[in-house]
């Protein structure tokens, strides 16, 4: 798989993610009672997908880290702008899996509305820089395409136009 064909698929994968690890039902309220064993899921689905783009950013960053480019150093600033949004969902998914644990060891516990609050804060930003890791990777591949261009066209521009045959040096000097 090319590089440029890696990149869409893990922003594609960040944003079917962001998509898919939610908190609220289908009527927009926190479940009750609250999904401990599911957010513990998301937390380690946000941590292989972390993974994965650490990786991602690492391998671009070996294959093109004596480059130069303008293009190439946008795209590796993108790569790990995305890493640390992938972190942050990470921690905002640990997060919310503890406020959960948090208010289910202590149901009666003054507060649960505030710790709902949270959870569903906590989860939303998550969700969030997930989404936001998926548009730096998208960038990032939006550079390197644009850095093949610029390297297409500079290597056009070097190849020496076919000379004419009537025109050559050779039949144009009188006798």
């Amino acid at each position: 798989m090319t590089m440029p064909q890696r990149l869409q698929q893990m922003a594609s994968e960040l944003y079917t993610a962001g998509l898919q690890l939610e908190l609220l039902d289908s009527a927009g309220q926190v479940p009750s009672p609250l999904p401990v064993d599911q957010l513990q899921q998301q937390v380690i689905a946000s941590r292989a997908l972390a993974a994965r783009t650490t990786l991602l950013a690492a391998d671009f960053a070996s294959r093109t880290g004596s480059d130069s480019s303008e293009y190439l150093g946008k795209a590796r600033a993108e790569l790990a702008t995305a890493v640390t949004h992938t972190y942050n969902a990470v921690r905002l998914f640990t997060e919310t899996a503890s406020i959960t644990a948090a208010a289910t060891a202590h149901p009666d516990a003054p507060g649960g509305k505030a710790y709902e609050g949270r959870l569903v804060l906590a989860h939303a930003d998550a969700r969030g820089n997930l989404w936001r890791a998926s548009e730096a990777i998208t960038r990032a591949a939006q550079h390197l395409e644009m850095h093949r261009s610029v390297e297409q066209f500079l290597t056009d521009m070097r190849v020496p136009a076919p000379a004419d045959p009537g025109t050559s040096p050779r039949h144009n000097h009188r006798r």
